[in-house]
């Protein structure tokens, strides 16, 4: 038996037991239950006025029961619950009780399970997920060169639908990018060809995949002005290009850093990654939400190339700021800096650029797979993704993960890298600044996101001729 209480804002692990307190709840109300059934998976949807503060539960594995409390919380539904089919899931009942602390749900499932609950607001909402360990895949392919997977997984926070392509280096590629007649995947793949929506209409209307507007300069104590870096300037984008005779392949391009005191520069090793020995390294929030680093060297952090922190460690990495990490010999660089001082962060212009040969079909600076290894994101988002990655030998590989919505829960970006890589993937970038997933083929959508607005229309889609 498990057991667990939790504030509603927090990720409810199946198999995990733990107690904390909540405070004290405002009155809440239950107006309806839905339930949501598919193979090996089902979603409850507690359709709520207000949202209690928390919740405890139990689960009891061998009765197959879960058992939620919902502190100060009233039954107000006045039918029973809506179910979309009776056929499939892995629910059997649902069972609603009022306490004098508030209300108790019982479900009833018909074999061990896992299970994941969030909240969602305007309106009001409890989602369950109840899930087992289903896993299943089916391939097929599209035409000569292209294999389609259809795969159907879970992981530790709900079911996940994925479609994916497998391109051989041999099928070549195209792009269309132009914002400014976006269109639907059906309007403008041609008969027999493949398409894949990149970035929505909208986010390429208000410039969501540019580098951003110039940051203006700050004054050092010798009167010099110099440019400022801001957070986004330094993060490093991967760049999938298509080459004829070679196939796919992604291009990591980091920016050149140096720090400048005086007469000395210190040249930045890296940017967004593990810090070795006798090394400096530069982190923006593209690498997650602290630095992870180890207690053996110094840290400051910059805004708009000024001091506002120091630290020894972890150092937290909020959206605008830089924070250079150094060890060994390089942390009395670090160490005489003081908050407020003005730090001469440069980049340095790059001489020799990676060759651009072929056709450059996407870049992002959200790379979740680098050298085979997946990447230290932990945004903890559970959302759609548009994955792509490549293999060795030039195959590119096409993920793309629903969202969150009706019986999926969507994925992390680590979680998508670690999927790339089950396909044969070593590098791996997230396009499509997570809004909607569609893939087209043969005149039908093999993958579709609808949104509020109907199918979503792209201002960059690559097409498989």
């Amino acid at each position: 038996m498990k057991a667990c209480k939790k504030k509603l804002s927090a990720v409810l692990m199946a198999g995990i037991m733990s107690w904390l307190v909540g405070g004290a709840a405002d009155a809440a109300d239950l107006t309806a239950v839905r339930a949501t059934n598919e193979v090996g998976h089902t979603r409850i949807v507690l359709d709520m006025k207000g949202l209690p503060d928390g919740w405890s539960s139990i689960y009891n594995e061998k009765a197959q029961q879960v058992r939620i409390h919902f502190a100060g919380t009233a039954n107000r539904t006045s039918g029973p619950v809506q179910y979309n089919n009776r056929n499939s899931g892995v629910l059997q009942g649902v069972g609603l009780a009022s306490t004098d602390t508030g209300l108790d749900l019982s479900l009833s499932v018909n074999q061990p399970i896992r299970y994941h609950m969030f909240t969602l607001q305007n309106p009001d909402r409890i989602v369950l997920d109840l899930f087992n360990n289903y896993d299943q895949r089916t391939t097929k392919p599209l035409k000569d060169g292209v294999v389609y997977t259809k795969w159907d997984t879970s992981t530790d926070t709900g079911r996940v639908k994925v479609d994916a392509l497998m391109v051989a280096p041999t099928e070549p590629a195209v792009i269309k990018a132009d914002g400014d007649k976006a269109e639907t995947l059906a309007e403008v793949t041609p008969t027999g060809a493949i398409s894949v929506g990149l970035v929505n209409a909208a986010d390429v209307a208000a410039g969501l995949n540019g580098e951003g507007l110039a940051e203006g300069t700050v004054q050092l104590a010798s009167g010099e002005k110099i440019p400022v870096v801001p957070g986004y300037q330094i993060t490093p984008v991967g760049v999938l290009r298509y080459i004829p005779n070679q196939g796919y392949t992604i291009s990591v391009e980091t920016p050149k850093l140096q720090l400048k005191e005086g007469d000395k520069i210190y040249i930045v090793s890296g940017v967004n990654r593990t810090r070795g020995a006798d090394e400096l390294i530069a982190y923006n929030a593209a690498y997650g939400s602290s630095t992870h680093t180890n207690v053996y060297g110094k840290e400051v952090t910059l805004r708009r190339n000024v001091v506002i922190a120091k630290g020894t460690n972890d150092s937290k990495l909020a959206d605008a700021d830089i924070v250079l990490s150094a060890h060994g010999a390089m942390v009395p660089v670090i160490d005489a800096l003081r908050i407020g001082d003005i730090v001469n962060l440069q980049v340095v212009p790059t001489i020799v650029k990676i060759s651009a040969a072929g056709t450059t079909l996407a870049q992002s600076k959200r790379i979740v797979l680098a050298n085979g290894m997946v990447t230290d994101f932990d945004d903890d988002n559970y959302r759609g993704h548009t994955l792509l990655g490549v293999r060795p030998d030039g195959t590119l590989i096409v993920l793309l993960a629903s969202g969150n919505y009706r019986a999926s829960s969507g994925i992390t970006l680590e979680q998508g890298g670690r999927m790339l890589s089950e396909f044969g993937a070593v590098t791996g970038i997230d396009a499509g600044y997570q809004r909607d997933n569609d893939l087209y083929a043969n005149g039908t959508y093999l993958h579709r996101d609808e949104t509020s607005f109907g199918t979503a229309r792209y201002g960059e889609i690559i097409i498989f001729p």
